[in-house]
């Protein structure tokens, strides 16, 4: 999964735009941004155009980038690490400044945003907590012994969840499951 797509899924009622280099960034650096994801290049090649906005700005780093040249006011996140450590600290940075209240949800309606359309089917208790032991990363078995119930069943409920939130991987259910605070980022294996 693309970064746009990330964070477009991470969070949907944003606008992800995306720049192809640091000149077009430059013409659009205004505090119409709530945050900016920036290569480490362009960080260490102007970082005179990211001073005022240091505090909303990550910078996505690789293996290949030397982060003691990136000034510690920046936060950064690695991007060459397996997808479920990168959504974990990409959920973690977001509950930072946009915190949902872990276990505060007082229903059970799944909402997601796919294009330019809403989908919200309700997910019953069980699948409910299915998901949450999904995005802890349990299996299938594990989840039967721990909800009583077979593991056919636990896969009839993750394929039930995942039609419903219209989520083609486990990676997609994970993400869904800490952005809409049914689960906590240090919680996830």
């Amino acid at each position: 999964m693309g970064m746009k797509r990330l964070l477009q899924f991470l969070v949907p009622a944003a606008e992800v735009c995306l720049f192809y280099n640091a000149e077009e960034l430059a013409a659009q650096v205004s505090h119409r941004f709530i945050h900016y994801f920036v290569s480490a290049d362009v960080i260490t090649s102007r970082p005179a155009m990211f001073e005022e906005i240091a505090h909303k700005t990550v910078v996505l780093t690789s293996g290949n980038d030397n982060n003691k040249s990136i000034p510690p006011v920046f936060h950064t996140i690695n991007v060459d690490v397996p997808a479920n450590i990168l959504i974990k600290e990409m959920t973690t940075l977001m509950q930072r400044g946009h915190a949902p209240m872990v276990g505060t949800q007082s229903s059970l309606p799944a909402t997601m945003k796919t294009g330019s359309e809403t989908i919200t089917k309700p997910l019953t208790r069980r699948e409910a907590e299915v998901l949450k032991q999904v995005a802890i990363g349990r299996s299938s078995k594990e989840i039967a012994d721990s909800l009583c119930i077979s593991p056919s069943t636990v896969i009839s409920h993750r394929k039930s969840i995942m039609e419903k939130l219209n989520a083609h991987s486990a990676t997609k259910l994970v993400m869904f499951a800490v952005t809409h605070g049914w689960v906590r980022t240090e919680d996830i294996i």
